[in-house]
């Protein structure tokens, strides 16, 4: 069903019961206006349906899990800011050492100088 799962994911065992939970996806209309665009969760988003109960709405937005992915959203987009932008000492070092990572790995990968077609035959001269 999926090929390319294992590879992604590694082995794994599911434990307990899948957990689903319900969404709403809500898209924006009427925003084609001169000087406004809208992206990203302002444009599309799932939230709790115009209407629902306080309860319900708080019972959304204090969910753990949300509660947890919003933490660990918001702490990701920070570092990759400071990764990106910030100009101590530590974060060029971060930098660099991405750098010469990535490079590391790319050129480990290099692929062969010469290399087969990939439907089997050779080349003629």
């Amino acid at each position: 069903m999926m090929p390319n799962r294992q590879r992604m994911t590694g082995d794994f065992e599911v434990l307990g019961p899948v957990k689903i939970r319900p969404a709403d996806l809500y898209v924006i209309e009427g925003h084609r206006q001169a000087g406004i665009v809208v992206i990203g969760d302002a444009f599309a988003t799932s939230c709790p349906a115009e209407g629902m109960a306080v309860e319900k709405n708080a019972d959304f937005y204090d969910d753990r899990i949300k509660t947890a992915s919003d933490a660990w959203s918001t702490a990701k987009a920070y570092h990759l800011k400071s990764l990106t932008l910030d100009n101590s000492p530590y974060w060029r070092a971060q930098r660099w050492t991405r750098f010469l990572v990535r490079l590391t790995q790319a050129a480990s990968h290099a692929a062969p100088t010469h290399q087969r077609p990939p439907w089997g035959h050779t080349a003629r001269s």
